[in-house]
């Protein structure tokens, strides 16, 4: 997974964003997280922590992890070019235990001298 140029295109923003979850799906969300930045103000995200909040989400009692993005062709991903030419949001509905779920992920994709810092700045439930 290439981290997206200065110069990247809305759709190659998208693109690492599926990537991200895709490779969340497959290898675990703690390993996922190793591939983007953290802030100091983030919440403390980790498999653990998107396990709680999502606990009975399905109301099976189970607990949720994130599956692959690519069994379900109707979940939403977008991107918001902030309008002080910053960087981006995007959206990621996210696929629970295998089935469509209402969690959504979010992520800042900021504009940095060389670079974009990415951040997870969210998972709820919309």
């Amino acid at each position: 997974m290439t981290r997206p140029s200065l110069e990247a295109s809305e759709s190659e923003i998208l693109a690492f964003a599926r990537d991200w979850v895709r490779f969340a799906a497959k290898q675990g969300l703690d390993e996922a997280l190793r591939l983007i930045d953290k802030r100091d103000s983030d919440p403390a995200w980790s498999e653990e922590f998107v396990r709680s909040i999502s606990e009975d989400h399905f109301g099976d009692g189970d607990t949720c992890v994130i599956t692959d993005p690519d069994a379900f062709k109707e979940l939403r991903i977008d991107a918001y070019r902030y309008n002080d030419g910053s960087g981006f949001a995007v959206d990621h509905d996210l696929a629970m235990n295998h089935k469509r779920s209402d969690f959504t992920a979010q992520f800042e994709f900021i504009r940095k001298k060389e670079r974009y810092d990415i951040y997870l700045a969210d998972i709820h439930v919309l």
